[in-house]
């Protein structure tokens, strides 16, 4: 009775509605944390080493059509499939070369090279690109290719343009070369000059470019000759390959100018380290909130709030790890100073009085909370850079045009 008769003093009737929102706010935490919990559990991978001792049939991976079933080894660790990869590629670049190409690498495993040095931690396949006008004056072939190309890989396909399993996506990948003992694949794809000019390559700046195409390519991939050629020597995983001529420039007209790791999954998962400043910064909101100011009238600083505040933050930092943790307590941290704004009387009744004794207090509190939530914003500055570029490259300084189709009622537009 005297518990529930404080409460009433506590939240008198015409307050409910703000304490209900209050209240409200600081549980969302909770529930975030068991759904993140639920989730990420037996998913989430936090190292790279965490990363290549993975199945290869981890949700985290896109696996999906990257693999030749008939070799496909699903018992495999991401390790064994890398590997099968490089083989892959020793093999392929060894064959084509030896029958005429200069087969150069491309897509993601370009990134890759100029990202981490070689492989993605997380790659599925490989790519590498032809000039189709060598191809034909040097007169590849599938059955060429597979005489060169050593035992323990199998010419899927191959011709100077598609000519076989060439539905849908496939049309663009001029060839394929499966490893026997993983699966693994590598996709050739051919280019070209562009056979007609997009309006926007007609522009009076753009008059001067000769345009190349990726043949077929679904995306329509184009780009400035000089991007690609000449080609130059590089190395690749140990193998020597030829690369674009200009890779970041050639990379940037089919994948944006942001070839930083994407935000979700692996640059929360693995590139978002806490530090020393996430430990200093809880303490700080704690001492903020528990200190308070001296008694005044008998009435004390209320603790509850800094001590759930400080489970959210233990539980954040055990149960999760890197960018995972940092979100959480972000989330955590915002629902929290909104509830206080709308509810001073969270951390004492003497903080909700409009003298200078509770300005003092509130200020006092929202000054940490805002230095600490500095302190997160610092540790994501990664993820906050790459979402910056991303959207500055799509939406205000492309490359080229971007089209997006709006649907409604099996009619399209596109914009």
């Amino acid at each position: 009775k005297l518990f529930q008769h404080r409460i009433a003093v506590m939240i008198p009737p015409r307050l409910n509605s703000r304490w209900a929102v209050g209240l409200g706010l600081l549980a969302v935490p909770a529930v975030l944390m068991a759904v993140a919990h639920r989730s990420l559990k037996n998913v989430a991978l936090y190292s790279e080493e965490q990363v290549k001792r993975a199945n290869v049939l981890h949700p985290l991976f896109n696996s999906a059509e990257h693999f030749a079933a008939e070799h496909w080894r699903p018992s495999m660790t991401q390790r064994e499939r890398l590997q099968g990869i490089t083989e892959a590629y020793a093999g392929t670049v060894q064959a084509l070369t030896q029958i005429g190409l200069s087969p150069f690498l491309e897509s993601s495993s370009l990134i890759g090279l100029l990202r981490h040095g070689g492989h993605m931690p997380w790659e599925v396949d490989g790519d590498l690109g032809v000039v189709e006008s060598e191809c034909r004056e040097k007169g590849a072939t599938k059955e060429a290719l597979q005489a060169a190309i050593s035992g323990d890989l199998e010419v899927l396909k191959f011709a100077c343009s598609c000519e076989e399993d060439c539905e849908g996506d496939n049309l663009r990948m001029a060839g394929r070369v499966a490893h026997r003992g993983t699966g693994v694949c590598i996709d050739i794809f051919m280019y070209a000059p562009v056979g007609t000019l997009r309006p926007w390559q007609r522009a009076q700046n753009s008059t001067h470019i000769e345009w190349w195409e990726r043949v077929d390519d679904h995306a329509d991939y184009t780009f400035p000759r000089e991007m690609l050629l000449p080609l130059k020597n590089g190395t690749f995983e140990g193998i020597p390959m030829m690369l674009p001529r200009q890779p970041k420039e050639f990379l940037s007209w089919e994948y944006g100018r942001c070839l930083g790791i994407h935000i979700w999954p692996w640059r929360l998962l693995l590139y978002c380290p806490t530090s020393v400043m996430i430990p200093i910064a809880i303490c700080a909101k704690g001492v903020a909130l528990f200190a308070g100011s001296p008694a005044s009238k008998g009435h004390r600083p209320s603790p509850w709030v800094g001590v759930l505040s400080g489970v959210y933050s233990a539980v954040a930092l055990g149960a999760f790890q890197g960018g995972i943790t940092l979100m959480i307590l972000l989330i955590t941290w915002l629902c929290e100073m909104v509830a206080i704004i709308i509810v001073p009387e969270l951390i004492g009744v003497i903080a909700s009085r409009s003298n200078k004794e509770g300005m003092t207090i509130r200020k006092r509190y929202r000054l940490v909370q805002l230095v600490a939530l500095a302190a997160v914003a610092l540790e994501l500055r990664g993820c906050l850079g790459q979402l910056a570029c991303q959207v500055d490259d799509f939406y205000f300084n492309p490359l080229r045009p971007k089209t997006w189709t709006l649907c409604l009622f099996g009619l399209c537009w596109d914009f």
